[in-house]
């Protein structure tokens, strides 16, 4: 899943320049949380860990939806 990630990060920082995007200025926030909340769940038993991360994966999939 990481390598999955990287690589659509690495997609996003490529069509930046095409569309005369600038970086996001809470793209380090943004970072720092995903990180601390992989951690939290890293901790936490396996059946929340895995409600939370579906959770997240709903929400990010449907965000679309409520723009």
């Amino acid at each position: 899943m990481q390598d999955q990630e990287k690589g659509h990060l690495q997609q996003l920082k490529s069509l930046m320049p095409g569309y005369r995007a600038r970086p996001s200025l809470l793209g380090p926030v943004a970072a720092a949380a995903g990180l601390s909340l992989g951690a939290a769940a890293g901790l936490l038993p396996t059946k929340l860990s895995h409600a939370i991360t579906g959770m997240l994966r709903y929400f990010l999939t449907h965000a679309h939806c409520l723009i």
